[in-house]
């Protein structure tokens, strides 16, 4: 899966740590269920 964080580069993690936390959990939760 895919998802597009605007505003970051290629470290989005670096860059944006909070909205990649985010990405993750909301996938992780997504599948969890």
């Amino acid at each position: 899966r895919a998802h597009v964080i605007a505003g970051a580069g290629h470290w989005v993690h670096a860059e944006k740590p909070e909205a990649v936390l985010r990405a993750i959990r909301r996938y992780l939760t997504s599948i969890a269920a």
